[in-house]
C-alpha cells in the first residue's frame, strides 16, 4: 500500500498495481490495468507471471516500495512511490539485460487518469520503451484527461530519485511528529503503523478508512474501504497515544459531521461523512466509543477550544444513549461489535458506560447541571452489567443475554472502558477464559468460539487486546507476549492483517487500521483516561468475589 492522503494505491506481492483511488481513498477505484513486462529477443515476459520469484521491501521509515523480480538469467527491479503531494503513482523499472525493452499495458476504468513516460503522455493501450538501465513512469490523475496527461508527463520527466528524496523527507517528518515506541523490538512495526495511518487517512476530511478495499463487489465481505465510527474512535486513542495531534484533530473534526441528528452514529460512512451501504439498523457500541475517545482527547491535550467544539456532539450522543436503556437497566437490542447478531450485549453495555461517564466529565466542564444525570446513569448501568451478564454457572461474564459463547470483546468490559474492575476476580476469570478457549498455537486469539468469517482465523487485534488487558492488571509478561506475537505475524513489509493463520501468514485483509491502532496503543504508555477508569472501576460484588 502507498498513499499521500489523497491518492491511495495498492499493489500485489508481485508488484502489480491492483487499485488506484483518488481524490479520496474510498468509492470506486479507477485503474483497469497497469501491467509491466520485459521484452527480450522478441518475447515478452510479464513480471507478475508464475515464471518469476519476487522479493518486496519498504525503505526504512518511508513509503518507498521495491519489488525485485527474478527468473532464469533475468532480474528486474520495480521502485514505487506515491508522490508526496501530487495525485501520481511514480514507478521506476530497472534491468541490465542487453537489448531489453519495457512493455506497459495501461487502461483506465473511468475518471481523468493518464500514464506518462519520459516527458510524454501515453493513451490507453500498450507502450514500449527501450530499457537503457531504467525507465520511469507516472500514472497521474487530474480534473480532465488532458490535465492528467500533462501532470503524468511532467512528473515522469523529473527523475525518480528526486521524488524519492521528497517522499523520504515527508515520511520522516510525519514519523518525527510522533513519540517513539516504548519497546525497541517493535520500533519498525510502530513506525510503519504511523505511515499506514497517513496512507489510509483522507487529508481533506480527516476520516480514516478501515482498510484498502479488497472486495469491491462485496462477494466475500461487506467491503472495507469505509469509515466505521468505532474503528475511528480506536484510531483516535492510538493517535493520542502516539501524540499525532494532526491525525487526532482531523478525526475529531470528522466525527461530529457524520453524527445523526438523533445523536448516534450509524454503522459506517464514506469519507465525506455521508452514509454508506449498511446491514444493521445501529450498533450502539460505536456511539459510546466515540464519546470515550472525545474524553480521552481532553485528558491528553487539554485543548479547551477543541473540547468546547465537541460538547454539542457529546450532549446529543449522551441523550441518545440514555434513551437506549430499557426497563431491565441495559441498552436495547442492537448489533454486536462484529456486526453479526442482534441482542443485548455485554460489550455494548460497557461501551455505553464508558460513553456516559465521558459525557458526565464533559458536562462538568460545560453544563454542570447535566453531570449527575449522565454520571448516575453510567453507574446504574455498570451495576446492571454485572447483574445481567455475570454467570455463576459459567464462572465468567456472558457476551450476550442468553449466549454463553466466549468472545474476545468481553475484554472491553475492562480495557478500555473500565466498566468493571479489571483486577476483580470476575474479570480475571473472564480474561482467562478468553485466553484458554480462544487461544491458538503460536499465540493467536480467535474472535469467538466457532468463528467462521473468512476462514475463522485468529485476529491480530484480538491478541493485542488481550495484551492491553494484561498490561492493565500489571501483567508485564502477558503484555510482552502480545507485542511479540504482533511482531512475528506482521508481513515482511511490517503490515498487520485482520486475520492470520496459526502459522502467522496473513489470511484476510491487510493492512487493517484497527490492528495497527491496537499495536500503537500497546507500544506506547497507557492513556490517562484508561488508567483512571481502570483504577476507578469497581464491581458491585467485588467484595463477594
Amino acid at each position: 500500500m502507498l498513499g499521500n492522503g489523497s491518492l491511495l494505491a495498492t499493489l500485489s506481492g508481485r508488484g502489480r498495481v491492483q487499485g488506484l483511488w483518488w481524490p479520496h481513498p474510498d468509492r470506486e477505484q479507477q485503474l483497469g490495468e497497469l501491467r509491466l513486462g520485459i521484452q527480450l529477443d522478441g518475447v515478452t515476459r510479464w513480471l507478475d507471471d508464475e515464471t518469476f520469484v519476487w522479493e518486496q521491501s519498504y525503505a526504512d521509515g518511508s513509503m518507498l516500495l521495491r519489488t525485485v523480480c527474478r527468473t532464469a538469467g533475468l532480474e528486474v527491479t520495480i521502485d514505487d512511490l506515491v508522490h508526496p503531494t501530487e495525485p501520481a503513482l511514480v514507478r521506476r523499472v530497472s534491468c541490465t539485460a542487453r537489448g531489453a525493452r519495457l512493455v506497459v499495458r495501461f487502461r483506465a476504468l473511468e475518471g481523468a487518469l493518464a500514464l506518462g513516460t519520459e516527458s510524454a503522455a501515453s493513451p490507453d493501450g500498450t507502450v514500449s520503451r527501450a530499457l537503457a538501465g531504467s525507465v520511469e513512469l507516472a500514472c497521474a490523475f487530474g480534473s480532465s484527461r488532458d490535465e492528467a496527461a500533462e501532470r503524468a508527463a511532467a512528473i515522469a520527466g523529473v527523475g525518480f530519485d528526486q521524488h524519492a528524496d521528497a517522499r523520504r523527507r515527508r515520511d520522516a517528518a510525519r514519523v518525527a511528529q510522533a513519540q517513539p515506541a516504548r519497546q525497541q523490538a517493535v520500533t519498525g512495526l510502530y513506525e510503519r503503523s504511523l505511515l499506514v495511518f497517513d496512507a489510509l487517512a483522507d487529508r481533506e476530511t480527516g476520516a480514516v478508512i478501515a482498510a484498502p478495499e479488497l472486495d469491491p463487489d462485496f462477494v466475500r465481505s461487506g467491503g472495507y474501504g469505509f469509515v466505521w465510527a468505532r474503528d475511528l474512535a480506536f484510531l483516535v486513542l492510538a493517535f493520542l497515544a502516539a501524540r499525532r495531534r494532526d491525525l487526532v484533530e482531523g478525526a475529531l473534526r470528522w466525527l461530529p459531521s457524520a453524527q445523526e441528528q438523533a445523536g448516534l452514529w450509524l454503522q459506517r460512512h464514506w469519507t465525506d461523512g455521508s452514509l454508506a451501504p449498511s446491514w444493521n439498523a445501529h450498533q450502539l457500541d460505536e456511539t459510546g466509543t466515540v464519546l470515550f475517545a472525545y474524553e480521552a482527547a481532553w485528558r491528553e491535550l487539554k485543548d479547551e477550544a477543541l473540547d468546547a467544539g465537541l460538547w454539542p456532539s457529546t450532549r446529543r450522543a449522551a441523550d441518545f444513549l440514555l434513551g437506549s436503556i430499557e426497563a431491565h437497566g441495559i441498552p436495547c437490542e442492537t448489533a454486536d461489535l462484529w456486526e453479526e447478531r442482534d441482542g443485548c450485549h455485554a460489550y455494548t453495555t460497557a461501551a455505553t458506560v464508558g460513553g456516559l461517564r465521558a459525557a458526565a466529565s464533559f458536562a462538568q466542564r460545560h453544563e454542570p447541571a447535566l453531570a449527575d444525570t449522565y454520571g448516575d446513569a453510567a453507574e446504574r448501568l455498570a451495576a446492571a452489567l454485572d447483574r445481567c451478564f455475570w454467570s455463576g454457572e459459567h464462572g465468567r461474564y456472558l457476551r450476550t443475554l442468553g449466549d454463553p459463547t466466549v468472545d474476545v470483546s468481553l475484554l472491553g468490559l475492562a480495557w478500555p472502558f473500565g466498566a468493571v474492575d479489571p483486577r476483580g476476580a470476575r474479570m480475571r476469570a473472564t480474561a482467562d477464559a478468553v485466553e484458554r478457549m480462544l487461544g491458538r498455537p503460536g499465540g493467536g486469539i480467535m474472535r469467538y468460539e466457532r468463528d467462521t468469517y473468512a476462514g475463522g482465523n485468529p485476529w491480530v487485534l484480538a491478541a493485542l487486546w488481550l495484551g492491553l488487558y494484561r498490561r492493565q492488571i500489571e501483567d508485564a509478561e502477558g503484555h510482552a507476549r502480545a507485542l511479540d506475537y504482533a511482531r512475528r505475524v506482521a508481513t515482511p513489509l511490517q503490515l498487520l492483517a485482520e486475520q492470520v493463520t496459526d502459522e502467522g501468514e496473513p489470511a484476510w485483509v491487510v493492512p487493517l487500521a484497527w490492528s495497527h491502532a491496537m499495536l500503537v496503543l500497546a507500544a506506547r504508555p497507557e492513556l490517562e483516561l484508561v488508567r483512571a477508569r481502570g483504577a476507578a472501576g469497581r464491581s458491585p460484588v467485588r467484595a463477594a468475589s
